[in-house]
């Protein structure tokens, strides 16, 4: 069965999912949402380089409100609450890529407006992404099957950001090349939202091993450009922020079950336990009995004859978060209207994508 598909912004992940619907066997595109008024008109093709296909970008959001529509890929930056209960309630399913793991977490008043929204419009609302989204959810859920016991998930993400080529993303919201006052988390509102989205995770987690949580905490640790460097962004003057190292943690009876670390950097290769260039890996371990650790690389292609097949991990890890909404469309589109979680849903799997490279 056929669904048509509006994508929500064409950024780092969304451009990659619009490539994606275009060239599914299951999917059409229906329409594509963007926030700059530079690709408002343009043909979704020659956004992305590639034949026009007979779909215009556009900045109206009640003209695409309006469309008839299965389900939004919804990839801003930063999730809008207000515009995602929009959707939903114009009978549109929504898959969130910036957030809505596990709405719980966010508290009564947000679960029960994205409801009120989802039975208005008989809409499902599901969040995905590679972390958060799966290397923390679904990778260690589905490790945990093999355990008698389990003391503790550890999740650690390694991540060399200099290819990313969002200026907004790099320089306006995570404020790397900045002083270090200004990543500050007690001054960032930005940076302490990003603990919401993982503790979307851990509490998913928690909720599918049956684990009541009585704490969370977040660490952080900052590093410095040792130099100026140019990165696909912009320049990282010496002395400002090149590096973020993020520690989120549930606790339960004071001690630390459930770990998230993430760390991220805009210069390879500093002094210290930081990304090399082109480092995109995350390593997920369940100590327990028995333990059991999964390390996790995305690439190009691991053919060794291939120079270079390992040198664009950083742009598979976002072609991953894009297509793991995309392979949850029929899922999300089948679904009972509400809140639907990983907790909820089938396994998500790429069907049909060997009959595509075949």
């Amino acid at each position: 069965m056929s669904h048509r598909v509006i994508q929500w912004a064409t950024g780092n992940v969304g451009k990659y999912a619009l490539r994606a619907i275009i060239s599914h066997h299951d999917l059409e595109l229906a329409g594509v949402f963007t926030y700059n008024p530079e690709k408002h008109g343009v043909d979704a093709g020659d956004l992305l380089g590639v034949a026009p296909v007979g779909v215009r970008a556009t900045t109206d959001l009640d003209f695409i409100l309006g469309l008839d529509a299965d389900c939004v890929i919804y990839a801003p930056l930063v999730l809008n609450l207000n515009e995602v209960c929009q959707i939903l309630e114009s009978g549109k399913n929504l898959i969130s890529i910036p957030g809505l793991l596990y709405p719980p977490t966010l508290g009564e008043k947000v679960v029960n407006r994205l409801e009120a929204a989802c039975r208005q419009g008989n809409s499902t609302v599901h969040g995905t992404g590679i972390n958060p989204g799966w290397v923390g959810e679904v990778l260690p859920l589905t490790m945990s099957g093999l355990c008698q016991e389990i003391e503790q998930v550890h999740v650690k993400e390694i991540g060399d950001w200099s290819h990313y080529q969002s200026s907004e993303m790099v320089f306006e919201l995570f404020r790397f090349g900045s002083k270090i006052e200004d990543v500050a988390l007690k001054k960032n509102a930005f940076l302490r939202s990003i603990g919401a989205y993982f503790r979307e995770s851990i509490e998913m987690v928690a909720a599918g091993l049956e684990v009541n949580l009585d704490d969370f905490t977040i660490e952080q640790e900052i590093a410095i450009a040792p130099e100026t460097y140019e990165m696909a962004a912009g320049v990282i003057p010496e002395g400002s922020v090149a590096g973020q190292r993020y520690k989120f943690t549930g606790w339960a009876s004071a001690k630390p079950v459930i770990v998230i670390e993430t760390v991220w950097a805009v210069v390879p290769g500093l002094p210290g336990d930081w990304p090399e260039k082109g480092e995109a890996r995350w390593i997920t371990t369940l100590e327990g009995h028995p333990s059991f650790r999964c390390e996790f690389t995305p690439a190009l292609s691991f053919n060794a004859e291939r120079a270079d097949a390992k040198d664009d991990a950083g742009e598979m890890s976002l072609v991953g978060t894009a297509m793991h909404a995309i392979h949850a469309v029929r899922h999300v589109c089948e679904a009972e209207p509400g809140i639907r979680t990983f907790l909820d849903l089938p396994l998500i799997t790429a069907a049909g994508a060997m009959r595509q490279a075949n």
